[in-house]
């Protein structure tokens, strides 16, 4: 699993390996302590792109974006992207695994989602910081967020961050939901758009960190040993053979 998973991070990065110039940036919540990864990290923001520069066309086409959902979303999408804003742990996959998908069936899944969002919790909020660049509503005041949120660094998102990397572990176990998955994946993070306390670009690049994160996660014995463990506990109660294919994470 280990030289897949790196693979699959290397290549997707390759096209990616350039850093924009940003202005400082606010204060970023206090990060969480590592649990798979150990110190010193790379440097993630050199793997990042960055926000887009203001006044270029990404940036203009982020913003229509953010103005169209704002003007357009239903009362619909407003709650289901509320709903997602309070749920970060691994059960936001509940609607493609089904209702008996909860903590209490699954607690090797729910130790899993708790480590796995830890290494986001350092990782994502330094990257806020470095890259300065401020939530829809503080750029444009005419935008209204629905979901909590404060003006501590939009780029990446780390809601979308979480939501990929439990998406890339999740398909790997099982590949057979793999698509329903990944979906899911873009659908959650697309409701942080929705939230109005995030630009596309900010969703792009938690899924560009995220792949960087599962690549490295799959070289740590401990991940793979958990992670092991995890899908034995998942394929058995989902009524799946233990057997299972290695898939790719697009």
């Amino acid at each position: 699993m280990k030289s897949v998973c790196a693979a699959i991070a290397l290549a997707l990065l390759a096209p990616l390996m350039s850093r924009a110039q940003t202005s400082a940036a606010p204060t970023a919540a206090k990060p969480r302590s590592l649990y798979y990864l150990t110190a010193p990290l790379p440097d993630y923001a050199a793997l990042l792109p960055g926000p887009p520069a203001a006044g270029s066309d990404a940036a203009n086409a982020d913003m229509a974006a953010a103005r169209l959902v704002d003007k357009s979303r239903t009362p619909q999408q407003v709650a289901a992207a509320q709903h997602d804003a309070e749920e970060e742990s691994m059960f936001l996959y509940a609607n493609v695994f089904g209702p008996m998908f909860t903590p209490a069936q699954f607690p090797l899944i729910a130790a899993l989602g708790v480590h796995l969002r830890a290494e986001v919790g350092v990782v994502n909020p330094p990257l806020k910081v470095h890259f300065g660049r401020h939530r829809p509503p503080y750029v444009d005041k005419g935008l209204h967020a629905v979901c909590p949120s404060i003006d501590d660094g939009a780029y990446p998102s780390g809601h979308s961050a979480n939501g990929y990397l439990y998406s890339m572990v999740l398909a790997q176990m099982v590949p057979e939901r793999a698509p329903e998955i990944l979906q899911r994946a873009d659908d959650y993070a697309h409701n942080r758009v929705v939230c109005g306390v995030h630009f596309p670009s900010d969703t792009q690049a938690s899924r560009t960190l995220s792949l960087v994160l599962f690549g490295e996660l799959a070289s740590t014995p401990r991940f793979n040993a958990e992670m092991l463990r995890a899908q034995t506990e998942l394929r058995s109660n989902l009524g799946l053979p233990a057997k299972v294919t290695e898939t790719a994470v697009r």
